[in-house]
């Protein structure tokens, strides 16, 4: 599996020949995906989605904190995301 386009990625809506597309590119316009617009700004936030789901999960294994209740029942879903979204 090769490496994801590295964040932030933005959406961008342009005229085409049938009114507007919109996609989701690079902050370089480089392009990502091609979509609807509610799915472009999903997919957009992605890269940030991501690096909050371990920064969430690395901090609570670096500082050895027992998580209360409400996170210990949502780690195990934010590290199967994680796992989802990368190699």
């Amino acid at each position: 599996m090769s490496e994801h386009t590295p964040g932030p990625w933005e959406v961008a809506t342009k005229p085409n020949g049938n009114g507007t597309r919109t996609t989701v590119e690079t902050e370089w316009g480089n392009f990502v995906a091609l979509t609807g617009e509610t799915d472009a700004r999903l997919i957009a936030a992605a890269p940030d989605l991501l690096e909050a789901c371990k920064a969430i999960v690395e901090t609570y294994a670096r500082h050895n904190v027992p998580p209360d209740a409400y996170i210990a029942r949502d780690l195990p879903a934010l590290r199967a995301a994680i796992a989802k979204a990368t190699p």
